[in-house]
Formats: C-alpha cells, sequence, structure tokens
C-alpha cells in the first residue's frame, strides 16, 4: 500500500512539473506574441502618424495655393475695373471735348506749346529807280525759307522733336504734359502721375485719328535717323481744330517755320471710323513704315 502511494505521489508529481512546465511554455510564447503585436501596432501607429502628418502638409499647400489663387483673381478683378474705369472716363473726356469742339469758335485757353506762327514777310519792293536808262527786266526774286536757328530752338519746339529711341507719341506726350487743359483734361494739374497716364492716352488717340497707328493692325509710322532731327508739333486754329505740323531738320540744323511750305501739316480724322493709316497713302522721307503684323 504504501509502494502505490509513492508511486501515485511520484506520479502526480512529475504531471505537475510537465503542467508547470507547458504552463511556463505557454506564457513564455504569448508574452513574445504580446510583444510582436505591440511593436506591429506601434509600427502601424507611426505609419498613420506620418501619413497624417503628410495630409496635413497636402492641406496647408492647398490652403496656400488657394490663398495665392484668390489673391491673384482679386487682383485681376481689381485691374479689370480700374481698365473699366478708364475707359469710361476716357469716353467722357472725348465727348467733353467733342462737344466742346463743336460749341467753341473762339479759343479759350493758350494755344499748345508750339512754334509761333509767324507769316512769311512779303518781299518788299524796292523803290523805283529815277529813269535814267532803261533796265533789264530781272526775274522776281523767291522768297527764303525762314528757318528756325538750331541755336535758338524754342522751348515749346524741343517738345516736340522726336529724340533718339522714341517714336511719335513721346512727343506728343511731352507737348500735353505741357498744357493738359488744352487738350481736355479735367482732374489735378499737380497730380503729375495721373497727367502723364492721362497724356499716353491721349498722345495714342491723336496718333490713330492722324493715321500715324492703324488702330485695325497696330502698324504705325516711325522716325528714321538717330533722333533729334524730326519734330511732330500739335497745333489748333481758331475753332480749336487739332492738326500736326512736322518737320525736318535742314543740312544746316535748322528747322522751317511751321508756315513754310516745307512744313507737311497732318489734319486729324473726325473719328476712328473715318481715320486712316499713312501707309496707306505717304510717308515722309524721314519717315519708314513698322508693321506689327507681319504681312499687312
Amino acid at each position: 500500500m504504501e509502494k502505490h502511494k509513492k508511486l501515485i505521489g511520484v506520479f502526480a508529481g512529475v504531471v505537475a512539473i510537465i503542467l508547470l512546465a507547458y504552463w511556463g511554455y505557454w506564457s513564455l510564447e504569448t508574452y513574445h506574441a504580446a510583444n510582436r503585436n505591440a511593436d506591429t501596432a506601434t509600427k502601424r501607429w507611426q505609419e498613420a502618424a506620418d501619413c497624417q502628418h503628410q495630409l496635413f502638409q497636402a492641406i496647408d499647400q492647398r490652403n496656400e495655393v488657394l490663398s495665392e489663387t484668390r489673391k491673384m483673381v482679386e487682383e485681376a478683378e481689381t485691374k479689370v475695373e480700374a481698365a473699366e474705369e478708364a475707359k469710361t472716363i476716357c469716353e467722357t473726356k472725348v465727348k467733353e471735348l467733342e462737344a466742346a469742339l463743336a460749341t467753341k469758335t473762339t479759343p479759350t485757353k493758350p494755344v499748345a506749346p508750339v512754334v509761333p506762327v509767324t507769316p512769311a514777310a512779303p518781299v518788299t519792293p524796292t523803290a523805283p529807280v529815277a529813269p535814267v536808262a532803261p533796265a533789264t527786266p530781272v526775274a522776281p526774286a523767291t522768297p527764303p525759307v525762314k528757318v528756325v536757328s538750331a541755336k535758338e530752338i524754342p522751348e515749346a519746339l524741343k517738345l516736340a522733336i522726336v529724340q533718339k529711341g522714341e517714336g511719335i507719341e513721346h512727343a506728343f506726350i511731352r507737348q500735353i504734359i505741357a498744357v493738359p487743359e488744352l487738350y481736355g483734361f479735367k482732374g489735378d494739374v499737380s497730380d503729375k502721375k495721373a497727367v502723364k497716364k492721362w497724356a499716353q492716352t491721349k498722345a495714342h488717340q491723336i496718333a490713330i485719328l492722324a493715321g500715324y497707328v492703324d488702330l485695325k493692325t497696330g502698324n504705325e509710322v516711325r522716325v528714321k535717323g538717330p533722333g533729334g532731327t524730326v519734330a511732330y508739333v500739335l497745333q489748333t486754329d481758331s475753332g480749336l481744330k487739332l492738326s500736326v505740323a512736322q518737320s525736318c531738320k535742314d543740312k544746316e540744323g535748322n528747322f522751317p517755320e511751321l508756315n513754310s511750305k516745307l512744313v507737311k501739316i497732318q489734319n486729324l480724322a473726325d473719328d476712328y471710323q473715318s481715320a486712316t493709316w499713312m501707309g496707306n497713302i505717304d510717308v515722309q522721307p524721314y519717315e519708314y513704315l513698322y508693321f506689327k503684323v507681319k504681312g499687312k
């Protein structure tokens, strides 16, 4: 009986040891599995965090792009509004000038800063000589062309001379800025920036009406040479009708007076529809045609 009890005790001890070993193995595997799951979870969490960070960056970039786009749209809308306002102001000023030209018969403001028009002095006949002997008939003398000396060019004419690198409109702009009221400016003449901007628009309108610029194609009449040799003088008649007197220096470097036959008078068209580009008519030897649109 004692022997059986000992065998049972030994068997029970072995079983307990086996169970304890199995439990220890199972606990160890469970621990390792838990660690592996924890590592996997940590890795997934890190990946999720990285993905979230990238998402936030993408959202920030999108917001920056949207902000820049809104600014560009706002700037474009502002420029469009300014352009529409400028167009409206320009149309209003043109109508006012046309109305003024239609109603006024005598100038109420000083004439544009141009070279004073001096009538050609008639040839003074010499006093009759006592009839001593019949004189040989002499052909009538041709009065010489009066000129403006290169050393005495008035400031008004200097404004009208096309300098190096300039076009005809540059000469117009300087003359308009000198007396903007004469050409219809109604704003503050002390605001130089506003006067210049308005003068540039007005000069372009005059260039189109005078035939120096083609409204449809943008083709132009330009000036040859190094500059400083050709003048385009804005002048008005008694009815405030605007025209352009254009002339070129002679070999001595002098400009002919505005009433000289050497001066070409270019009248302005009444409106854009009746304006004719000078390239379709004629140009002077000191001018050439610039085609903005090739072949036209």
